[in-house]
């Protein structure tokens, strides 16, 4: 519990009142010798109060910050999570590199004749430059490809540098001809972990070190890059066997992350006989919309608000949880709200795992995801 303190005014003015009524000193006013002695004294008291208030509030977890936080969690054995820069590998299937006509190879070339370079060190960026992302390694690819896909690594470090889909479309290599987009969510990368979350963690520690329980499992998972909580789900195949169902931070979890977490749930030994660790089962959404302008909307600010619309829509896709509700109301509203410029919309096209559906709300079982449908050319497409 915090200590609740006096402070330095209210301490002078009960000091004051005291000697007032028992003794025979009287005059108290500004800058007599009386209260400047009641003042001083009470200065250092208050001080003495702030460093005994502080010791006492970061002598528990509950309500230990920063460096005394730190302090617990090397007597524990479990420092804080640091930051991390956002990255994916080829198998990941994130970043791609891509011709709309023609081959890639023929764009790209390699020293190789029967095969197609993508350098290393290559950037790639948002539109307005605020994310970047550089290629990790160089990659060939057979010369008659039209797309391949690319290893890529944040150019710094923290949360600020995950992005949704299909926000990394610009790229430093000399050829307009050549395009990039990234077909999944990036969301790898992560701060210093905050004092609630590291606390949290803390507060589990004793729960955790016994392993063999569904806590240390949780934890584990859920300290992965990428992974924003786990489930447990018990039985799945029988006694001693259970699924450890990992909820993304975006709108799909990466292969890279999803063997990370299996080797951190391994090595906190078993809850049950049989572990498996697996992701939602993703509902591929993809939809068109009809925007409609004021006739002053120039057709550069209609460009503009098509690609803001655009991504206000995969923003709201990737902001329903887990066994979650697509609403059409709450859709329209963030079409209409990503850009004054678009007066109107309607809804042209919404299908789900492929197939046409009857524009309405959709609730999810909760087990499932909406994801963008990435066997489409273009998922979301506003025009």
């Amino acid at each position: 519990m915090t200590l609740k303190k006096k402070r330095l005014a209210d301490m002078t003015r009960d000091s004051l009142r005291y000697l007032s009524a028992n003794t025979d000193v009287t005059y108290f006013s500004q800058g007599s010798i009386a209260k400047a002695l009641v003042e001083a004294t009470n200065l250092e008291i208050s001080r003495l109060q702030d460093f005994v208030s502080t010791v006492a509030d970061n002598s528990f977890i509950s309500t230990a910050n920063g460096f005394y936080l730190d302090l617990f969690g090397e007597m524990l054995g479990l420092p804080r999570i640091k930051d991390r820069r956002a990255s994916a590998s080829i198998e990941d299937g994130a970043v791609r590199f891509y011709v709309d006509n023609g081959t890639l190879g023929a764009r790209l070339r390699s020293p190789d004749p029967s095969q197609g370079l993508i350098p290393f060190g290559v950037t790639i960026s948002s539109l307005d430059g605020s994310i970047s992302f550089q290629t990790s390694t160089e990659v060939t690819f057979p010369i008659n490809a039209r797309s391949a896909f690319v290893p890529i690594r944040a150019t710094d470090s923290g949360a600020s540098f995950n992005v949704g889909a299909n926000q990394l479309v610009v790229h430093n290599l000399n050829d307009n001809n050549v395009k990039v987009t990234n077909d999944i969510s990036i969301t790898t990368g992560s701060d210093v972990e905050t004092d609630s979350e590291y606390r949290y963690r803390l507060s589990k520690a004793f729960t955790t070190k016994f392993g063999a329980n569904r806590t240390a499992i949780q934890i584990a998972a859920s300290s992965q890059p990428g992974v924003s909580r786990a489930e447990v789900v018990t039985y799945t195949r029988g006694a001693g066997t259970f699924d450890v169902l990992l909820v993304p931070q975006g709108n799909r979890l990466s292969r890279t992350t999803l063997e990370n977490t299996r080797i951190a749930v391994e090595g906190v030994t078993a809850f049950g006989v049989s572990p498996t660790i697996r992701e939602p089962v993703y509902v591929a959404v993809k939809i068109m919309g009809q925007l409609r302008f004021d006739p002053s909307v120039t057709e550069g600010q209609r460009v503009a608000a098509r690609r803001a619309a655009e991504s206000g829509v995969l923003r709201y896709l990737a902001s329903i949880p887990l066994g979650g509700e697509f609403i059409l109301n709450q859709l329209r509203s963030a079409i209409l709200s990503s850009s004054v410029s678009i007066k109107d919309v309607r809804i042209i096209e919404f299908c789900l795992d492929g197939k046409q559906r009857v524009l309405s709300n959709v609730v999810l079982d909760k087990d499932e995801l909406f994801v963008p449908d990435d066997t489409a050319e273009d998922a979301i497409q506003m025009i």
